[in-house]
């Protein structure tokens, strides 16, 4: 895994933390994501716990389609989520791309040790 992507387990329960902090790029964003597709699908069904960082993003229409897409993907493994890094206008679209996927299991906070906190908690 790159430093973007970091699996680990607390509690017996497994982790992925994605880090997309900073990425302003598209192709940043297909880079993690292709790599993203390959490490989740080793996790049984509605098995993962994940931590999205998504502070200081750029996000535009195409960033928008493609990490809907993720999110679409990723649904079947994952059990219930977090992101953390946002507030404001930037909160707004990123619920919109959970929305376009379906996704209700997701909840905002505001630091990783926040995030693990609640998520252990689901």
């Amino acid at each position: 895994m790159t430093n973007h992507i970091e699996e680990f387990s607390v509690a017996g329960k497994n982790f992925v933390y994605y880090d997309l902090s900073n990425f302003k790029l598209l192709e940043e964003y297909e880079m993690f994501i292709e790599e993203a597709k390959l490490g989740i699908v080793k996790y049984p069904k509605h098995s993962l716990l994940t931590i999205s960082n998504i502070s200081n993003v750029q996000i535009d229409t195409h960033i928008k389609e493609i990490l809907a897409e993720w999110m679409i993907f990723n649904k079947p493994f994952v059990k219930c989520g977090a992101a953390i890094g946002t507030s404001g206008i930037k909160t707004m679209i990123v619920k919109t791309i959970f929305g376009a996927s379906e996704r209700s299991n997701m909840k905002f906070l505001h630091t990783k040790d926040q995030a693990i906190e609640w998520l252990l908690k689901q």
